[in-house]
């Protein structure tokens, strides 16, 4: 995690998904066997939320795998070969060998700019200390002392999407991991949440027969959470907070209740120990640095259950919720919508999930907007750019995710609805382009008897067809 200000936009990635990397398939472990992963987005994350599951594997004999999409190299300001020996050392104290940790070494700050294009060289330190520009992943610690695609193909990759997604996909299949620990797609990091969806796109292109249990963690979330309410870093010192439970998220999303919260025995004093050895990271010591303030007396996440859907892999449902078929009062073929007219839509019933599809074209200075409401009332809404998507309820902005690889022709975009009334009544959006995961948005405010789509385009942007479906 970098300690830098958090980015202004919170962007997640869009490229096609690549293929798998070529590695050997292992054979699938027995019942009990499977081990547990820990994907982070930076070093010093998997201390942040993984150091108890690590713990508590560990303590059953059972293997655990540490994954770092980054080496927190953002510009030469901060030395990666330094922080994978401070992941290194972390790892230790929590009795983990360094041979199961494994360096992407995807550029620090753009993992949401990955893309079909390998992106251009960024500043960054070398092995030596010198400021160099680089264009390829790289590491020195973990596994084999290099990074997962020099490992896997004997040269580093380009930073693209389908390289990062490859590279997952190839450890999926060969190591075929129960539980993942990661980082939540509503995460205020654009690397966070990116690191969470290309986990999702590397599950789709894994040859898997069974799918592990997904447990999304929170890092940024309202400023200084969960210690303080400043907006934004630097944040106070932590006191009287050292083995106390996390608190709830801030604001609106106090209603978003994780359904897994482990009990930390030592207070968090291990994780601390561990999170202790990220000098480079820290304003004072572990017991009163903003750091410290996450090894606490619980370990808390938003668990999933995935499932396979087609191409897709999608989450499974919270509960068993009974809806009438989803339909328009008009015919869907009939919908066109372009420059100053409306769309409008009703729903037969809004009481389980569905899934709203439109083919639309957006223009460089050209939008698509959709929303979902109660008639004469706010609601949710999603609006489509040629390069991001900003997701609202009313005017409270929700996400604001850039977008790589904009197309000049038409593009087809899906959104998920699934309520979750297990976490609090929430309301989750999975949006794709072109059938590629995007992005997942919260919506702390319940839809209760939204009835009305709407969908507009702005800016020569047009809307040749929306379908809707129950799920």
């Amino acid at each position: 995690m970098s300690r830098s200000a958090l980015f202004a936009t919170c962007a997640l990635l869009a490229a096609s998904c690549g293929g798998t990397s070529s590695l050997p398939r292992a054979s699938e472990p027995a019942i009990g066997e499977a081990p547990l992963w820990v994907l982070a987005p930076h070093p010093d994350d998997e201390a942040l939320f993984g150091a108890e599951p690590i713990r508590r594997a560990l303590r059953e004999h059972r293997e655990v795998s540490v994954f770092v999409m980054t080496n927190g190299d953002l510009g030469c300001e901060r030395d990666g070969y330094l922080r994978e020996r401070e992941t290194a050392a972390a790892l230790a104290v929590l009795g983990l060998d360094e041979s199961r940790v494994h360096f992407l070494g995807y550029p620090d700050g753009y993992l949401d700019a990955l893309g079909a294009t390998p992106l251009p060289p960024r500043e960054r330190r070398d092995a030596d200390g010198r400021c160099v520009l680089g264009a390829t992943t790289y590491a020195a610690r973990g596994a084999e002392h290099t990074d997962v695609h020099t490992a896997l193909t004997g040269a580093p990759a380009d930073y693209t999407a389908a390289n990062a997604i490859g590279d997952l996909a190839a450890w999926l299949e060969r190591e075929r991991p129960s539980d993942v620990y990661v980082a939540h797609p509503i995460d205020e990091h654009p690397d966070h949440a990116t690191t969470y969806v290309l986990l999702r796109r590397a599950l789709e292109s894994a040859r898997l027969v069974s799918l592990p249990r997904l447990h999304r963690a929170l890092v940024h979330v309202g400023g200084c959470w969960p210690n303080g309410d400043r907006l934004r870093e630097p944040c106070e010192q932590i006191d009287g907070v050292l083995g106390k439970p996390h608190p709830p998220l801030p604001g609106a999303l106090a209603r978003y209740v994780p359904t897994e919260r482990l009990v930390v025995e030592d207070g968090g004093a291990l994780a601390r120990r561990a999170i202790a050895q990220y000098r480079s990271q820290l304003h004072v010591d572990a017991d009163h640095d903003w750091l410290g303030a996450f090894a606490r007396g619980d370990a808390i996440a938003w668990p999933e259950a995935l499932v396979r859907e087609g191409d897709r892999v999608v989450r499974a449902p919270a509960q068993a919720l009974i809806a009438d078929e989803a339909r328009w009062s008009v015919a869907p073929h009939a919908l066109d919508a372009s420059e100053g007219t409306t769309l409008e839509g009703e729903l037969a019933s809004s009481g389980g999930r569905f899934e709203i599809s439109l083919e639309v074209t957006v223009p460089r200075e050209g939008a698509v907007t959709l929303e979902l409401a109660p008639r004469d009332a706010e609601g949710l809404g999603v609006r489509l750019g040629p390069n991001a998507l900003v997701v609202s309820h009313g005017t409270t902005e929700l996400r604001d995710v850039y977008v790589p690889d904009a197309s000049a022709g038409p593009e087809r975009w899906t959104f998920r609805v699934d309520p979750r009334p297990d976490e609090g009544g929430v309301i989750e959006l999975e949006i794709r382009r072109d059938g590629a995961l995007v992005a997942v948005a919260i919506d702390p405010i319940a839809l209760e008897g939204a009835r009305v789509i709407r969908a507009s385009a702005s800016g020569g942007a047009s809307v040749a067809r929306v379908d809707l479906r129950a799920l």
